[in-house]
């Protein structure tokens, strides 16, 4: 049905996304809803990480046609991954998104519109902007071409996406990094973090390692749960990390990178793990300005305000002072593992 909305809960942020027509999301097959409905009780589906040169399988629990029973795929979004966070609770919704078309020739407000930030380092890029109204979010490709928009403030959002000029299904890179984008500033506000991070569970309690892009935390991960009995897979990309009661808790995220691993699940955390590439596998602990400076450095945020960087910044330093950092300079195999293990557990 064209024009719906839905409720979902990721970390205790409650969102909406209401479709206006011609987008809808998707239907899937009894297969798909049943991994849905097995993620949204945490349990653990047979999903390994992706590793720098691994092939990538498909980003959401759809892998081929046979899971889709949309009729209709011109506008029908794959939302399969956020589905497990789906919540009938309506109360305190933080934020609202709203998914439409993107106006062909789109261009900036010509008045009272200045640059925030502009990252071009990967595609897609985005550029940030503050309007009149708000924000506005702008991703393009390499050739310039608008991706999508995402305009709002406070608790009012929307994506403007280009409706496709085929009916072939497409997954939506675009739409899951805008609706990231808004979570993390909501996040924010309920002191709660989006971090890079790939995150294993253990004994109940979860390890989150973390590293520059290429570091081998997806690697690190597989290499736990190939040599650590017991070890799970909670999330491998982006986690949400808070503070309840003085506890530092990991929930999984409809976020995962490249690994579709999307548990509704919580876990108290045990450590905090830094990976370093060296000769020989050790861990020591880390502490201080240098543990500070690395967690800041693996939580997402908006550099462009600073009231959001210093609240980010205050949340750093509780859950540092909660639970403990270590680094980690290790080798690519299974003896890592085995000594990190040894070291935090």
């Amino acid at each position: 049905m064209k024009g719906t909305v839905r409720y979902y809960r990721v970390g205790g942020v409650v969102f909406s996304v209401k479709m206006h027509a011609p987008w809808s999301f998707m239907e899937f097959s009894p297969e798909v809803n049943a991994k849905i409905a097995a993620s949204a009780r945490g349990e653990v589906l047979p999903v390994q990480p992706v590793r720098a040169g691994d092939d990538v399988p498909s980003r959401s629990f759809v892998r081929s046609g046979k899971d889709i029973l949309s009729e209709d795929l011109h506008c029908s979004v794959d939302f399969s991954q956020y589905e497990p966070f789906r919540t009938a609770d309506e109360d305190r919704v933080s934020f609202n998104v709203n998914i439409d078309s993107l106006p062909d020739g789109f261009s900036l407000p010509g008045t009272g519109t200045r640059l925030l930030w502009d990252f071009t380092e990967d595609v897609p890029r985005y550029s940030a902007y503050e309007v009149p109204e708000g924000v506005l979010f702008r991703f393009q490709g390499p050739d310039g071409k608008n991706l999508g928009v995402v305009t709002g403030a406070g608790q009012e959002y929307t994506v403007l996406l280009p409706e496709p000029d085929d009916r072939r299904y497409h997954y939506p890179l675009i739409l899951n990094s805008a609706i990231m984008m808004v979570f993390l500033m909501a996040a924010s506000r309920e002191h709660i973090l989006l971090v890079h991070s790939s995150a294993i569970s253990h004994g109940g309690e979860a390890n989150m390692f973390f590293g520059d892009s290429g570091t081998g935390k997806s690697t690190h991960s597989r290499l736990w749960l190939e040599n650590i009995d017991g070890s799970e897979l909670l999330n491998d990309d982006n986690p949400v990390i808070a503070l309840e009661d003085g506890m530092p808790y990991v929930y999984g995220t409809p976020w995962s990178g490249k690994t579709p691993c999307y548990r509704n699940v919580r876990q108290k955390i045990r450590s905090l793990v830094f990976l370093k590439q060296a000769p020989v596998n050790s861990v020591t602990p880390l502490g201080g300005m240098e543990s500070f400076m690395k967690m800041l450095g693996s939580v997402s945020s908006p550099a462009w305000d600073s009231d959001i960087s210093e609240r980010i910044a205050d949340d750093i330093a509780a859950l540092l002072s909660s639970v403990p950092a270590w680094l980690l300079e290790c080798l690519p195999d299974a003896g890592a593992a085995r000594v990190c293990h040894s070291a935090i557990e």
